[in-house]
């Protein structure tokens, strides 16, 4: 089976899974979201006798997907690439820099995106991977004026789940600043 989750997605925020403790450090606006998607697959093993189904079962499931962003923020970049952040000079001489390493960390994330009014009660519709992990993109891509940049990730199992999607009877105005330290599951 396969599909695709698609959200509307209004706001993105992501919490960095620090790998010593095992925690994650609070949720960080990642702003300008664009479109935000989780996509699931899973293996099915089908049993068939006499020329009819007779057992299937569910072997596996995966999640991966993508995000892009049209605001160009270097911290969200060096949380999602492992990079480091540096500032030289002051005032209208300032640069500030994102400085990749050639081996690439790429921590573990919650990615957090959120739509408003999508919900069947109006409410709102957040899509939470537990974990995941950038594999690839977060350069740059400058087209007809705009600067974005997409990343594509894969979701890492966290207490038995991969991702949530979690419709809200309230219309939210910020996705909560706390990453979810367990599953409820």
């Amino acid at each position: 089976m396969a599909g695709r989750i698609g959200l509307g997605a209004r706001d993105m925020a992501i919490g960095v899974k620090d790998p010593t403790a095992g925690t994650f450090a609070a949720m960080i606006d990642a702003p300008g979201l664009v479109s935000f998607s989780i996509d699931y697959e899973g293996d099915v093993e089908e049993l068939w006798g006499d020329g009819i189904l007779q057992a299937s079962v569910a072997k596996s499931v995966s999640a991966s997907g993508s995000f892009e962003l049209a605001v160009q923020d270097l911290a969200v970049k060096a949380a999602l690439t492992g990079g480091t952040v540096v500032v030289t000079g002051t005032g209208t001489t300032a640069v500030t820099t994102l400085w990749v390493p050639s081996t690439p960390k790429m921590p573990l994330a919650q990615l957090v995106g959120m739509a408003r009014g999508v919900g069947t009660d109006g409410g709102t519709l957040l899509g939470r991977v537990y974990q995941g992990r950038v594999t690839s993109g977060g350069g740059l891509e400058l087209t007809d004026g705009y600067a974005t940049s997409s990343y594509d990730y894969t979701a890492l199992d966290m207490g038995g789940a991969l991702f949530a999607i979690e419709q809200h009877a309230a219309s939210l105005t910020a996705i909560p600043s706390t990453a979810v330290a367990t599953v409820p599951v």
